[in-house]
């Protein structure tokens, strides 16, 4: 998303940690780190002739949601315990998991669900591996 703030400087705020690249009179082109589908650039063009750096006043960035962040680590804990590449199979058994942790403690949360069951897999990785 963009905005402008009161001194028409330009503000972005975006979900993904992206990084500004290279501001030429009326265009940004934005990075995302390589981890997120390859080196990908997005270029915006804005009317405002004197754009630069210094007309950008921050890049906001959303905070990650924690048990989603545990639950990638499970899932890629899985994949390179397994070998396998860390996709739809390594989250399926990272899923199955989860769920079996989940159902014997309700009460905790997905931090603590993702964490145990690294726990959980690594005690039982025969058992799991089984699910290829």
């Amino acid at each position: 998303m963009l905005s402008n703030n009161n001194s028409n400087n330009l503000i972005i705020k975006s979900c993904l940690p992206i990084k500004i690249n290279k501001v030429n009179n009326n265009s940004i082109i934005l990075n995302l780190p390589e981890n997120v589908q390859g080196n990908i650039q997005i270029q915006i063009s804005i009317n405002n002739p004197n754009l630069n750096k210094n007309n950008i006043d921050s890049i906001q960035t959303c905070a990650r949601n924690p048990g989603f962040m545990e639950f990638q680590k499970l899932k890629k804990h899985v994949a390179e315990s397994l070998n396998i590449p860390n996709s739809v199979q390594a989250a399926k058994i990272a899923g199955h998991v989860f769920k079996k942790i989940k159902n014997d403690n309700p009460e905790m949360d997905s931090v603590r669900v993702a964490r145990k069951a690294i726990e959980e897999f690594d005690s039982n990785s025969i058992k799991y591996k089984k699910l290829i």
